[in-house]
């Protein structure tokens, strides 16, 4: 078999893979249904609750993904098993296939949280051409997850990270607050294709812009990873 196929075996194998991406379901949908179910305590429509909390809770699904896909290298990082992998195959195959894992299992995640979220609206009252978001978490999950894995190999220590990934994701809103332009940044550009496949339609302007970030950002975690010491 193609090494990079038997490595991309060996990573969906990974029980963890799965544990952590129910987990990171479980996580999001309980963090997105306090909103929810405040609003509705105090009498807010349905309509008007779903189209209020789209853009935060696809914010959090982002967030949510960031960290798993960190934790796909950070993890396994500190227990030395990444090391084992290095010594039975080359670096570019694990890099690779640990990434395409993890952006398989936070696609699904995401998935699934917009699925169940959906379900909650329709059983509320809620319109149905809102199944669209169940599309737009599992994507926003799925690129999250790579900006995540990126920046956690590229810092490595498990707990540093924890904080560093939603922080470069929150960075914008603290830019955008000091007056500085901050359209182009990969947070924004996700938020922008996401909201827009959530309501039915696709702005291909800001994906093109967030894959080109992931390509970026990838490719020099790639690179720092094949050449870097695993200390």
């Amino acid at each position: 078999m193609f090494p990079l196929g038997s490595v991309l075996s060996a990573e969906l194998s990974r029980p963890w893979l799965w544990r952590g991406a129910g987990i990171a379901a479980l996580i999001a949908v309980g963090l997105i249904a306090i909103p929810i179910v405040s609003s509705l305590a105090h009498e807010v429509r349905v309509g008007q609750l779903g189209a209020a909390l789209l853009g935060p809770a696809l914010s959090v699904m982002l967030t949510v993904g960031a960290v798993l896909g960190s934790f796909a290298f950070t993890a396994d990082f500190r227990h030395g098993s990444l090391h084992r992998r290095v010594l039975l195959f080359s670096r570019a195959p694990i890099f690779a296939s640990r990434a395409a894992s993890t952006f398989l299992a936070s696609m699904l995640a995401g998935g699934t949280v917009g699925t169940v979220l959906v379900l909650i609206m329709l059983l509320l009252g809620g319109h149905p051409t809102s199944f669209f978001a169940a599309g737009a978490f599992a994507g926003v999950a799925a690129v999250g997850s790579m900006w995540g894995f990126a920046v956690g190999s590229l810092v490595r220590d498990h707990l540093v990270a924890f904080f560093v990934v939603p922080l470069t994701l929150a960075l914008p809103e603290f830019l955008a607050g000091a007056g500085i332009t901050t359209g182009f940044f990969f947070p924004v550009l996700t938020s922008e294709w996401s909201t827009s496949v959530a309501e039915g339609r696709i702005n291909s302007m800001p994906l093109l812009g967030s894959l080109c970030w992931l390509v970026l950002l990838l490719g020099s975690a790639g690179a720092v990873f094949s050449h870097r010491d695993l200390r």
